[in-house]
């Protein structure tokens, strides 16, 4: 023969009293022993919630809503405001998780090319090439050339230092030819004069590069900003800058880790009365 199902007690959730009851017999406490009020818990707006104290004092409280979805709910608006107001209190993985990272990159992405452009100014022309070549762009060196009556650039720019200066030599030797073959009495090598320097960048050579950089140092927005601000503030300043997504990240922590766990500051639990209402201890 099955066993007979329990049945359960009926509760007016409406009626302090039927509540006080129920809870009472729950906890093993002498109703008249016990006082009931509404708990500014309430405001949350996820219906009524009751406080239940010890009468006389003590230290013993507890808090009870109607059922599993009321506690649920009120879960999740606890959750949401913590998130809102204090998400250095949840784990930085858990936060960035719900960040928005394509949002992020593109919102930082303006403010880090200017800084990029802004700082490649400033450097001297050597120094910005070798930065390029490191990013992967041809270099651009020039060669100027004098003589005792003239002077000029070579029209190629060169892809490195070296390249320039064989380009200056074969030019110094292809003057020395041109002269042997005119028979130039007056020709002195010793006048030849060639300059080999990194030329100056041009705009797009600048905006070209520092997209580039930029691309790198964005391609993982959260670790730019923590090379910058640390851990935990590089999680305030992505949550500033794109915000998250508060009602799924507030789902996922509830669904993960259950409602008790964020209403309980007690044990993290929380029970059920025979009546099916769901109450925890708070101290």
């Amino acid at each position: 023969m099955a066993a007979r199902k329990k049945k359960q007690v009926a509760v007016d959730f409406d009626d302090e009293d039927s509540v006080l009851t129920d809870v009472a017999a729950a906890i093993d406490v002498d109703p008249d022993d016990l006082r009931i009020k509404e708990s500014h818990l309430g405001d949350f707006g996820a219906g009524t919630v009751y406080e239940i104290t010890i009468r006389g004092g003590g230290h013993k409280e507890w808090f009870v809503v109607a059922n599993d979805d009321q506690e649920r709910e009120l879960a999740l608006a606890m959750v949401k405001q913590d998130l809102e107001e204090s998400p250095e209190n949840f784990e930085p993985n858990f936060i960035e998780s719900h960040i928005d990272l394509d949002r992020l990159r593109r919102d930082l992405e303006s403010d880090v090319q200017s800084s990029n452009e802004e700082r490649l100014w400033d450097m001297d022309p050597e120094e910005f090439w070798k930065q390029a070549s490191q990013e992967g762009f041809d270099e651009k060196w020039i060669v100027t050339w004098k003589t005792s009556n003239d002077s000029g650039e070579l029209r190629d720019t060169f892809a490195s230092e070296s390249d320039a200066i064989d380009a200056g030599e074969h030019w110094k030797e292809s003057m020395a030819a041109a002269a042997a073959a005119a028979n130039d009495e007056d020709f002195d090598e010793d006048d030849l004069d060639c300059h080999v320097e990194a030329a100056e960048p041009e705009d797009s050579d600048v905006e070209q590069l520092a997209t580039s950089l930029t691309e790198a140092e964005l391609k993982d927005p959260m670790q730019y900003l923590e090379d910058i601000y640390g851990r935990e503030d590089a999680v305030k300043k992505a949550i500033e800058i794109a915000g998250i997504d508060v009602d799924a990240a507030a789902e996922e922590a509830v669904d993960t880790d259950g409602p008790s766990h964020f209403l309980s500051s007690y044990d993290g639990n929380s029970y059920t009365t025979a009546g099916g209402l769901v109450y925890w201890r708070q101290n």
